[in-house]
């Protein structure tokens, strides 16, 4: 089938091929491959595709993860906490990482049940976080203070 133009429904059609094509790639390297954006239009399409690492306990090393593990004491979370389950809105929740670049909402998750990725603001992860952490409490998120800054 030859195209005459690119559409949402033919550029999504590509990006599942191509994902189809790149999971023998993954599979050869031992990594996981996922579709993370794109664009397209009348003409063209760019399709982004992310390879990561998996370690041995079967965590996906993204960006995103990698991100939690260095950055969630910032958040008042801990590094162990990524890949936890935790219940919210009746459903079941894993955390796979953090993007500081969302100030509201920097907490990267899927819903269990169906793979949905969602953004979750920092507290609310802590909140659900608390309940399944024993022992001490969530640290208390780091402040920053920008020096030369508008206040």
């Amino acid at each position: 089938m030859k195209l005459t133009e690119i559409n949402r429904t033919e550029s999504a059609a590509i990006r599942e091929d191509a994902l189809r094509a790149l999971a023998a790639v993954a599979e050869k390297y031992g990594v996981r491959v996922s579709a993370t954006g794109g664009s397209y239009s009348s003409k063209s399409a760019v399709l982004k595709f992310e390879f990561a690492l998996i370690d041995e306990g079967g965590t996906v090393l993204t960006r995103e993860a990698q991100d939690f593990a260095d950055g969630a004491h910032f958040y008042g979370l801990h590094a162990s906490d990524l890949g936890l389950v935790f219940a919210m809105a009746g459903h079941q929740y894993r955390i796979t990482g953090l993007n500081a670049r969302r100030f509201k909402m920097p907490i990267c998750a899927e819903r269990v049940s169906d793979g949905r990725r969602v953004k979750i603001s920092a507290e609310t992860a802590a909140a659900a976080l608390l309940k399944l952490r024993p022992g001490p409490e969530v640290p208390k998120p780091v402040s920053v203070t920008v020096i030369g800054g508008r206040s």
